[in-house]
């Protein structure tokens, strides 16, 4: 069960990495972050197993599945794709806060969140 927690948990931040880097196609961006988000559910489902098995302290549980919660609504609230794919409203253009255009390799990305895994 340990490694399947590891297993989701690393694939929420790598979906939303490759989400990140497709945002310049709407389809691929909202795809992405839509596996990012199930993952994070399976993650949390984990959780909840491991605490009801014994696996994991229901202390140490709650403060983890609350984390998932905060990262699943940020990964709903992002899934605004308007406000984050390139070449839409306020997005990749220059003097935009969120990327910097300099072509494909020299794209400086800032990304909006940075959630906090169950990494060990």
């Amino acid at each position: 069960m340990t490694d399947q927690i590891r297993r989701s948990s690393r694939s929420v931040c790598a979906n939303l990495a490759e989400a990140w880097r497709r945002r310049r196609y709407e389809g691929s961006f909202v795809y992405k972050l839509n596996d990012s988000e199930a993952e994070a559910a399976e993650t949390r489902t984990w959780l909840e197993f491991s605490a009801k098995c014994g696996y994991l302290e229901a202390e140490a549980a709650r403060l983890l599945y609350k984390e998932y919660d905060r990262i699943l609504g940020k990964l709903v609230m992002i899934q605004q794709p308007e406000k984050w794919v390139i070449g839409g409203k306020g997005t990749g253009r220059r003097g935009d806060k969120g990327a910097r255009q300099q072509g494909d390799q020299g794209r400086i990305l800032r990304v909006p969140l940075s959630p906090g895994l169950l990494v060990t």
